[in-house]
């Protein structure tokens, strides 16, 4: 899905991440009689990406279920309806999009009253497969699930929005460690009991903010003792990828950083994830349209920058990096 930089190499994966915010992005689900009203427009996408990468914004059509979010009248504008899902389900069994479901808004919810670790990870589940099973019933499939910052929705001396640190109920690194494995465990058997073929499921890492040793981190949380305590847990699927979120303003204004910390990454990975396969690397290296460097841009390892729609990508050598915007 974005820039493979492990030791096994894979087959990248590019990806179109439509924003929920996005005014056209209901509308390019659209069908009649079977057919996509913008099928040229996907037929031409399909050429540069293999994915589509589906926000759970995306598909939360009811208010008051995260906290932060607009009335039920203005979800079910953002969200997709049941007929545009249709048209994702079109776009999977039809043209071969892979549908990837960012997720993991529900470890967020709920902190001050439920202290106890399994009991908050089994609610999280609830809240987020919820929209995640709208999916499903419209007949498409997760082929991947990438839960998005567990560790800072819920640890101590996080800053994250909407997380529990920010409601003054954070958990301890060991307390995390223990729902981010439990709830990774109950949402990969609820997806997999529903459909046909099994996901894969992705962690990602907003890794600027975490730090790594005596590497800087923005927020006062020790990975390396989230990862040690997390890899010691049973109850976690086996994990395809650390996705890190990376913006492209802050590899340019600290590129030595950034290298130091995905070898890092990559260490503490092969000495503690050490069950099944070992966790591949990726990286987004930008978030938004604004970070994105010119077309003549060579100040990065990155030769070739491209665009494609809302998908934009780094060539590095023959594999892809690919930020969605």
């Amino acid at each position: 899905m974005y820039q493979n930089v492990g030791v096994e190499k894979r087959i990248p994966m590019k990806a179109f991440g439509p924003s929920p915010q996005g005014e056209d992005s209901r509308k390019i689900f659209n069908h009649r009689n079977g057919r996509l009203v913008h099928e040229a427009m996907w037929r031409d996408l399909r050429t540069k990406v293999n994915a589509i990468y589906v926000h759970i914004m995306l598909i939360a059509n009811e208010s008051g279920v995260y906290r932060g979010t607009p009335s039920t009248t203005l979800m079910q504008k953002i969200a997709l309806n049941d007929h545009q899902l249709g048209g994702l389900r079109i776009l999977q069994k039809e043209f071969g999009f892979k549908v990837i479901v960012d997720t993991g808004l529900g470890l967020g919810l709920g902190c001050q009253n439920e202290r106890r670790p399994w009991k908050l990870a089994e609610n999280a589940v609830n809240r987020d497969y919820k929209f995640i099973r709208r999916l499903q019933n419209n007949g498409v499939n997760v082929d991947q699930i990438t839960v998005d910052g567990p560790f800072l929705r819920l640890i101590e001396g996080s800053e994250k929005a909407f997380s529990c640190a920010d409601q003054n109920a954070g958990f301890s690194t060991r307390d995390t460690a223990e729902i981010v494995s439990r709830y990774l465990g109950k949402l990969y058997r609820k997806v997999n009991e529903n459909q046909p073929h099994t996901t894969k499921m992705n962690i990602l890492l907003n890794l600027p903010n975490l730090e790594m040793a005596n590497l800087h981190g923005f927020f006062d949380v020790n990975f390396v003792e989230v990862i040690t305590e997390f890899a010691k847990r049973k109850e976690y699927p086996e994990i395809t990828e650390f996705v890190l979120d990376y913006p492209y303003s802050n590899v340019k204004s600290a590129r030595r950083l950034f290298e130091n910390k995905l070898l890092f990454l990559e260490m503490l990975i092969d000495e503690h994830m050490t069950r099944g396969r070992k966790p591949n690397i990726s990286v987004i290296t930008n978030t938004g349209a604004s970070f994105s460097p010119p077309k003549n841009h060579r100040n990065m390892s990155f030769n070739e920058y491209t665009n494609v729609g809302n998908v934009t990508g780094y060539n590095h050598g023959n594999e892809i990096s690919l930020a969605l915007t």
